[in-house]
């Protein structure tokens, strides 16, 4: 029978005063066989640990990945959800600049109807008063006029002349008075001086008549 397989081979030195056995070639064989099974199993070992970092490194980015995926959802729907929030506030803020807008608008048309109406209001309240005034004034005219010309009527009467000079004063100073007031008074004291003017032209008509006479 042969003998059982050594785990290592035995080594055998060259040299010539050792007496030691001759190695058999089961001994050979059987080394071969360890060394291809150990080559064989150290491979194996290694493919499977390869196999097994593959695996684990897959399961590991698959769990990053998934884990990503899902923040990346989440962050998906919160911005989602932000945005929505946004436009609802932007929204609401442009409905309630809209109703301060047309608040403003209705408060600017109201106060612009109010001030054209109190303008039209003091419009005819104006011109009611000038109507007034011109009316009083074109009568207190004519009774000055009225006056006026009984006083050359009565100074001038009898002399044709000097009526007809009077008449055409008069019309120039009621001319002259139509439709104002501001400076009658001066107007009234030149016809007053023309009056005096004609009363001493009067006289003096008179005094050379009677000279003449004598």
């Amino acid at each position: 029978m042969s003998s059982p397989l050594p785990h290592h081979p035995k080594k055998r030195p060259h040299s010539d005063t050792l007496c030691l056995q001759p190695v058999t070639w089961e001994e050979t064989f059987a080394e071969t066989i360890e060394k291809a099974w150990k080559a064989q199993t150290d491979a194996a070992r290694k493919e499977q640990h390869a196999h097994d970092m593959q695996k684990a490194g897959i399961g590991e980015y698959a769990k990053g990945l998934a884990k990503r995926r899902k923040e990346e959802a989440e962050a998906k729907v919160k911005n989602a959800e932000e945005e929505r929030q946004r436009k609802v506030q932007a929204f609401r803020r442009l409905q309630r600049l809209r109703q301060v807008n047309a608040k403003y608008n209705q408060q600017q048309q109201a106060n612009a109807d109010n001030a054209k109406k109190q303008t039209q209001a003091e419009i005819e309240a104006q011109r009611t008063k000038e109507r007034k005034e011109n009316e009083e004034t074109l009568l207190a005219t004519k009774a000055e006029d009225d006056v006026e010309q009984s006083m050359w009527a009565e100074l001038l009467g009898g002399n044709s002349d000097m009526t007809t000079a009077a008449d055409a004063d008069g019309r120039v100073w009621k001319k002259m008075l139509a439709g104002k007031t501001e400076g009658a008074k001066e107007q009234a004291d030149k016809v007053l001086r023309l009056l005096e003017t004609v009363k001493e032209a009067e006289k003096a008509a008179q005094a050379g008549g009677k000279g003449g006479s004598e």
